[in-house]
């Protein structure tokens, strides 16, 4: 009996990968807690899982450090499938504030830090009126605000806590009217990426001499972004990897061009960039290609190198083979540098039976 079923169960999975239905491999969920975006971005991708939407959260008691994981929205230990994402709460004190009366509302960073405005917008309750943060623009810095008046107006508003003031006026788009009861408001909320943020009370009339105020906490790229000023490669002259080597950061790869003068080239001194997934041949991997979180690394090799180890350990997101006519780091080439005269630095040519190492700032 034990047999036959044996044979049954090998059958059912051959139809099934023969008929396009995989069966979907399982992955334990690891524990995040008192890790950092980058490393509970590195954790999930070794557990075969991706980074899902990030929250904040202000715990007054706590020994938690700002920017780490307090908890996450999909318990350790618990299954999962292959590339689900996971959502996770961080420890952050980072709060926007809105000042406001019938005639007009600032926003004000008082993070410390720059904050995305994507997926940020402003609902009525009653949903007549809505507003998109981008409409200011992408991103606010610290210390500087954002105001929208609902009257005409020349000049922004002088508001205490206000470096920089970035304003425009609605008279025209009374659907962006959704802080103020003149608009039929009673009061509205603070979405971000389809989270509830805050709700906050609308304006009474003639409100002028007495302002409300509001604030909530956001996510900012100080806690969702923290990366390394450099870039880092390990190479030999069959195969170049560049590896995130701190315990803690990511390691953006989109902002570092890579100049190749392999004299075998037919146009010598192109540039490329290892952020590019179609370097990599676009693989549907568990990671980001872009940037690299803690210990992940990506590799290319010389042709007809196949399953190689990388120069120095780390964990592989993509491999790509290529001609030994293309393979950049066979001659020295060059990297964009803010630090260098020429804004370029260079790092050497491989050499047969060595490992060589080239850290550049990027």
């Amino acid at each position: 009996m034990h047999k036959r079923f044996t044979v049954i169960w090998l059958m059912l999975s051959l139809w099934l990968l023969m008929t396009g239905f995989a069966i979907a491999q399982e992955n334990t969920v690891p524990d995040l807690t008192g890790l950092n975006v980058p490393q509970a971005a590195a954790r999930l991708n070794e557990a075969g899982l991706r980074l899902g939407i990030i929250s904040a959260n202000a715990e007054e008691l706590t020994t938690a450090q700002p920017g780490t994981v307090l908890s996450q929205a999909t318990p350790a230990g618990t299954s999962a499938n292959q590339g689900d994402t996971v959502d996770i709460t961080v420890l952050s004190d980072a709060r926007v504030r809105f000042v406001y009366d019938d005639n007009d509302l600032t926003m004000i960073n008082a993070t410390g830090a720059t904050v995305d405005l994507s997926g940020l917008t402003f609902d009525s309750d009653d949903g007549t009126r809505r507003f998109l943060a981008t409409t200011w623009r992408g991103d606010l810095a610290a210390g500087d605000c954002t105001q929208i008046w609902s009257i005409s107006r020349r000049d922004s508003k002088q508001v205490e806590g206000c470096d920089l003031i970035h304003w425009l006026t609605t008279t025209n788009d009374e659907t962006s009217h959704f802080w103020t009861q003149s608009a039929g408001v009673s009061q509205f909320s603070v979405v971000q990426n389809g989270e509830a943020l805050a709700t906050c009370d609308a304006a009474p009339p003639n409100s002028q001499n007495s302002p409300t105020t509001c604030e909530f906490l956001v996510i900012t790229d100080a806690i969702t972004s923290p990366a390394t000023d450099y870039v880092y490669f390990a190479y030999t002259t069959d195969r170049f990897a560049v590896i995130n080597i701190s315990n803690d950061l990511w390691m953006p790869l989109t902002e570092t061009p890579i100049y190749n003068f392999n004299p075998q080239l037919t146009n010598i001194g192109t540039s490329l960039s290892l952020g590019d997934p179609n370097l990599f041949r676009s693989p549907e991997i568990v990671g980001e290609i872009e940037r690299l979180a803690p210990n992940q690394c990506l590799m290319l090799t010389v042709a007809p190198l196949t399953d190689a180890e990388t120069p120095e350990p780390c964990n592989l997101l993509a491999q790509r083979e290529l001609e030994a006519g293309v393979a950049f780091w066979l001659a020295p080439f060059e990297l964009d540098s803010p630090f260098s005269e020429e804004n370029r630095a260079v790092c050497p040519a491989a050499t047969e039976g060595r490992l060589t190492r080239c850290i550049m700032p990027r």
